[in-house]
């Protein structure tokens, strides 16, 4: 924005919070660069990352009552946008990212069901996972799944290999705290195990315990995780011990997802002769500095 010179002007700023979810991430990113030796590193949304839709229309929920009122309705839009017109897959060939957040597992239902056979992964990732995005998050994260094609049209030669990671949905802060998740059975056997440990868990102020029908248990760190797993290591160690293979922290995850790319498929240019630096990768179609080198896409 720029304003004339001599001119006020009252300008105001609101931040939403679904584009905030990827801060923490850039930011993370961002230390670990520095770390590296980048000291002049800086990330910003917009430029190191960008985002995306896979349907050329709003839509405001991805269900039936939304979309037409019926199954065929809701999967004409999908058929058309995300499949026919491939409106984001063309985009990811344009730009080549690094690697694709998928927002939300109606996202990657989407993704699947259009491009199921071009995504490759060590484990297959299931259908109807167990909790959701959540699981999803947690295979993509820990091992790698890529989009990959190479094809000729005319006398044009296009190619992509992209990271996958999927994400719970950016629209919900819940989904993003540093957490516990556990079916119901699981929580019900911990809390057997270590009654103490499950009540602080249920009691202490600092913590959103959420045990909904038909949904793991999350037991969500709103403020002060540090503080939360200190006291849970320090009070009740054999609990702790027993909780920290199912605790999730969705920002750091995704964070660890990029560093593991650093030196590879990842890396970053410093500033020089006046110019910013800028996060790069290994390929791209065009020398243009500020590409995003990875997106979020819904």
């Amino acid at each position: 924005m720029q304003v004339p010179g001599g001119e006020k002007t009252e300008i105001y700023a609101h931040s939403i919070g679904y584009y905030m979810q990827m801060v923490p991430v850039l930011s993370g990113f961002e230390a670990f660069l520095k770390e590296k030796g980048h000291t002049s590193a800086h990330l910003q949304i917009g430029e190191d990352v960008g985002q995306l839709d896979m349907v050329a229309c709003a839509s405001p929920r991805w269900g039936p009552q939304w979309l037409g009122g019926t199954s065929q309705s809701m999967h004409t839009i999908i058929s058309n946008c995300v499949h026919r017109n491939a409106w984001a897959l063309k985009q990811l060939v344009q730009t080549r990212p690094a690697v694709v957040f998928l927002v939300g597992q109606a996202s990657w239902d989407m993704f699947r069901q259009s491009f199921g056979h071009l995504i490759g992964s060590k484990a297959t990732l299931p259908t109807l996972p167990e909790d959701g995005p959540f699981t999803l998050l947690r295979m993509t994260t820990l091992q790698e799944c890529r989009l990959e094609f190479s094809t000729n049209i005319g006398a044009e030669e296009y190619a992509l290999s992209t990271r996958l990671v999927i994400t719970p949905h950016f629209s919900y802060g819940e989904n993003f705290l540093p957490q516990f998740r556990m079916s119901p059975q699981a929580f019900d056997a911990f809390a057997q195990n270590y009654p103490s440990a499950a009540e602080f868990l249920q009691k202490d102020s600092r913590i959103n315990f959420q045990r909904r029908p038909g949904s793991f248990v999350a037991v969500g760190m709103e403020r002060d995780a540090a503080g939360i797993l200190s006291e849970l290591k320090e009070k009740y160690p054999t609990a702790a011990s027993a909780l920290m293979p199912d605790l999730y922290d969705p920002h750091a995850m995704m964070t660890d997802v990029l560093k593991s790319m650093y030196g590879r498929e990842l890396t970053y240019t410093d500033s020089k002769a006046g110019a910013p630096g800028y996060l790069t990768r290994s390929s791209g179609p065009c020398t243009l500095q500020k590409t995003p080198a990875f997106l979020a896409v819904e």
